[in-house]
């Protein structure tokens, strides 16, 4: 593993942000909506936007050459637009394609090398479905994309340093009412709740950002497999929950678990922050995500 890097004084971070499944109801337990919705919030110190992309383009193209023909050639940060999606990446343990399964453990242990060599933390919420019940999906990504950019506010403080939020474009209805209820609680008559936040969240293209595909790669291709295997097994069936997640489970959850954000709340007296999940089907708690 590379060493973490180090940056003194008046640092900015980004927060990349990304989600996972998708905000409909599940009306039964065989319907093919996906039973859960991950938001996650990356970090990486912007003093390393440069080296941070151009390793994660050489990654990429290590463990998928096929990706990358003559056309990406006169240029390595076109490469960038060659995404690999995390869904595509979940999808392999769903089928009996051993080496695409080989292939893709390969590039996780290298992308979780790869963060932690650039000290990136990650924090979420996690939304386990009731099963026929109803589920209002824009206000569970308001409130997550809200709660992460708190838990970035409390790392930027401890760090004294600053930042700024970078979330995955969706349609601008969504983008706006999401950046604009973060922008009231900056410029709250009452005070700034996110001072170390210096702007309301913006949204980019993942085409564009590193952060952004390096984020979906851990939302999508780690984080809702194993949630949807540790959560949904037994309760709900359909392509979205499979055993094949157990590996991801048993080789990546207390690496995921190690690169959190979290923190003890004095006046709360409990621990904020890192990935919390809220199970609607039988209330548990989020130390199960990392027990195997």
């Amino acid at each position: 593993m590379a060493a973490v890097r180090s940056f003194r004084g008046g640092a900015l971070h980004g927060c990349y942000l990304d989600e996972a499944g998708d905000t409909g109801a599940l009306p039964t337990n065989t319907s093919p909506i996906q039973p859960l919705i991950c938001l996650m919030g990356l970090t990486l110190n912007t003093a390393y936007l440069r080296p941070f992309t151009a390793e994660f383009l050489d990654l990429k193209t290590r463990f998928f050459p096929g990706r990358f023909g003559a056309r990406y050639q006169h240029t390595h940060l076109s490469k960038l637009l060659e995404e690999i999606k995390g869904s595509d990446l979940r999808a392999a343990f769903r089928s009996d394609d051993h080496d695409r399964k080989h292939r893709h453990i390969g590039f996780f242990d290298a992308l979780l090398d790869f963060i932690a060599s650039y000290d990136c933390r990650i924090f979420g919420r996690i939304w386990i479905k009731g099963i026929g019940v109803p589920f209002n999906g824009t206000a569970v990504y308001t409130y997550s994309a809200q709660n992460i950019c708190g838990t970035f506010n409390h790392l930027l403080e401890q760090k004294d340093d600053y930042g700024i939020v970078i979330a995955d474009s969706r349609f601008p209805k969504e983008n706006r009412g999401v950046s604009f209820s973060i922008l009231t609680q900056k410029l709250s008559v009452v005070g700034d709740a996110r001072p170390r936040i210096v702007e309301a969240p913006t949204f980019g293209h993942s085409e564009n950002h590193a952060g952004l595909q390096v984020c979906d790669l851990l939302c999508s291709g780690l984080l809702f497999p194993i949630a949807a295997y540790t959560y949904c097994t037994g309760h709900v069936t359909n392509i979205h929950v499979h055993p094949g997640f157990s590996i991801l489970k048993q080789r990546y959850a207390s690496k995921l678990r190690d690169r959190q954000h979290r923190y003890w709340d004095l006046d709360d007296e409990r621990w904020l922050g890192g990935l919390v999940v809220n199970d609607a089907i039988l209330k548990r708690s989020g130390t199960h995500l990392f027990r195997n």
